[in-house]
């Protein structure tokens, strides 16, 4: 005959709990005592089994389920100890599982999953507050470089908002950090489609490597000295309407310079075979804005792009002093944004960065393989991206008008780390339970 454990009381309790959440022990008159006496160890045609007791400290600490006297939990047809008559014969050991079982389902989650989950959350935290303590100083290069740039500052937002996030695909590893983008093509003379769309993938992947492969340096530690890469995948398609899952490259004649709104990058003919344009264009699949300006030129009837209000904040200091005028970053820094032709700026890939996703698929590789399986299947729990942190701090901004983002940023983390380690005690303390209550079928 298999025999009950004998319940120790949990030293992980409280000191003034006087006994643990359930117990129960057999008896010589063949009932089993529990928490409200002696009771037959089933009941008659029940289809639950009750864990009398389960909670009864109510001030103290509860069932997952919420009850505040007792936990009942609904078990399935083929479970054995459903319509068990009460006999003079113990629980064989099939049925003691099936309680065991029952009392993991009235406690919620595994324990020790419960456990290295809220683990996993803390952990990211604590690098995601390191990151976003590394990103201030180049932060606040990309505001002085656009403090001036009153139009882009106010795009900005709308554009991020705008960007089709199923349409990239991140992978990171120890050693490079990749994004993966669908690209529907749709060629408006479909004649066209069949000659050039080769031309059109060469030439994109050649402007995209120009723009944005690297190896990171003057980066958060998070990612800095990994190597980096944008690999586009291209699709030709028959339809002009955007698949919501790619972002477009649409190919017409009508089209008199490139452009790209709304995840639709629109160009002529000729532009398919200009790199530096089609690299230029691929910025704002990112919400990027541009720095440059264009003037109307009258002598010639078309539009001139000339350099825009994008400072250089070291060379700004350094001209401050002497008196002479600031270049925009096209000329000093070769800015793609501006009417440079070079690699994208350290200070705007940052910013994509943060803005979908980068950063926080990061910090996930980071984690061990069975933390992340865990956040997959029991989802993010208390894990906020940077956006919405920084959403949640402008909120709050308006409430403590004296504190800086940063500021208000750290607090909120913090907040949500004292949570995780508080669910993490309780945790603890219902794993501990666990032990002690359960059947020891050995």
């Amino acid at each position: 005959m298999m025999k009950a454990k004998k319940i120790q009381k949990s030293n992980s309790l409280n000191s003034q709990s006087s006994k643990p959440f359930f117990s129960i022990e057999k008896r010589e008159n063949n009932t089993y005592q529990t928490d409200k006496g002696d009771r037959p160890f089933f009941r008659n045609s029940s289809q639950d089994f009750r864990f009398e007791g389960l909670g009864h400290k109510q001030n103290q600490v509860k069932n997952t389920l919420g009850n505040k006297s007792e936990s009942t939990v609904q078990l399935k047809e083929s479970n054995p100890i459903i319509n068990r008559q009460v006999t003079d014969q113990g629980p064989t050991r099939q049925e003691l599982e099936a309680l065991n079982d029952a009392y993991d389902q009235a406690m919620g989650t595994s324990g020790r999953n419960r456990i290295l989950h809220l683990r996993a959350q803390l952990e990211y935290f604590r690098q995601l507050r390191q990151l976003i303590q590394d990103r201030q100083p180049i932060e606040n290069r990309r505001l002085l470089i656009d403090q001036y740039s009153i139009i882009q500052a106010a795009m900005e937002p709308t554009l991020v908002n705008s960007i089709d996030q199923n349409a990239i695909n991140i992978v990171v590893t120890p050693i490079d950090i990749a994004i993966n983008i669908n690209i529907q093509v749709y060629f408006e003379n479909q004649n066209r489609s069949t000659t050039e769309y080769s031309t059109l993938v060469r030439n994109f992947e050649l402007g995209v490597n120009q723009i944005w492969s690297r190896r990171l340096s003057g980066f958060p530690s998070l990612v800095q000295g990994r190597r980096f890469r944008i690999i586009p995948n291209l699709q030709l398609s028959n339809s002009r309407d955007r698949n919501p899952n790619n972002f477009q490259i649409f190919i017409s004649s009508s089209v008199s310079r490139a452009n790209t709104v709304n995840n639709v990058m629109s160009i002529s003919p000729s532009d398919l075979r200009n790199p530096n344009t089609l690299g230029h264009e691929s910025l704002h699949f990112f919400g990027l804005s541009d720095r440059y300006v264009d003037i109307f030129n009258n002598n010639t009837g078309q539009s001139q792009s000339v350099p825009g209000r994008g400072i250089d904040p070291v060379e700004a200091e350094r001209n401050m002093r002497t008196g002479t005028p600031s270049n925009a970053t096209g000329v000093t820094r070769n800015d793609p944004l501006d009417t440079g032709t070079g690699p994208i700026l350290n200070e705007d890939l940052d910013f994509v960065f943060a803005n979908v996703g980068v950063y926080e698929q990061t910090i996930l590789s980071n984690l061990s393989s069975e933390q992340n399986v865990l956040i997959q299947r029991m989802g993010r729990g208390y894990i906020r991206t940077i956006n919405e942190l920084n959403q949640e701090a402008e909120q709050r901004r308006s409430s403590f008008p004296r504190l800086d983002r940063q500021q208000i940023l750290n607090a909120l983390i913090s907040e949500k780390m004292n949570r995780i380690n508080r669910d993490l005690r309780s945790a603890s303390d219902r794993e501990q339970l666990r032990e002690d209550t359960a059947f020891d079928l050995d």
